[in-house]
């Protein structure tokens, strides 16, 4: 059975080349980087994600601008010793889904861009992205359809 991924956006897509470059989409790269901590990154190279769990707890200490500097420069190390050409970060968007109708899962009834989530995938190219970015939304999807079974059970139960 194909999931549906028709509401699946590009929100922004940085080079990861200028993270090391300070140039291009300077903002995207920020968000970025404010966001990797927070919600992850799906496709992180393993050695970004060992030095940042060995970081954690100097991260804690440090100032937001801090931390910014140090994760930008572990990041540049990373994409000068690996030769990261052409390796892309792409944002994705997904809606806020609610009210699911039960027992079929292609069917719900609303959903909002008012109220959306975001991930941040790394990847070799756009193809490879989007692969990932669709997997996560059918996840986050699914959650939503959890979420919104679990609150018609509750509700349910205190008649």
């Amino acid at each position: 059975m194909t999931q549906d991924i028709s509401t699946l956006t590009i929100e922004t897509v940085v080079d990861v080349g200028s993270l090391i470059e300070r140039s291009g989409n300077i903002d995207a790269a920020e968000n970025f980087i404010d966001d990797i901590m927070d919600i992850g990154v799906i496709g992180l190279p393993d050695s970004i994600k060992a030095t940042l769990d060995l970081s954690l707890d100097e991260f804690e200490e440090m100032s937001g601008r801090e931390f910014r500097e140090v994760l930008a420069e572990i990041i540049s190390e990373y994409c000068y010793r690996s030769q990261t050409h052409g390796q892309i970060l792409v944002q994705f968007a997904t809606p806020f889904f609610s009210s699911f109708s039960k027992g079929n899962y292609a069917s719900f009834s609303s959903y909002s861009w008012g109220h959306y989530y975001t991930r941040w995938v790394w990847a070799n190219n756009l193809e490879e992205a989007w692969k990932l970015g669709a997997e996560w939304a059918i996840e986050r999807k699914e959650a939503d359809r959890q979420r919104s079974f679990s609150n018609e059970e509750d509700s349910g139960s205190s008649d």
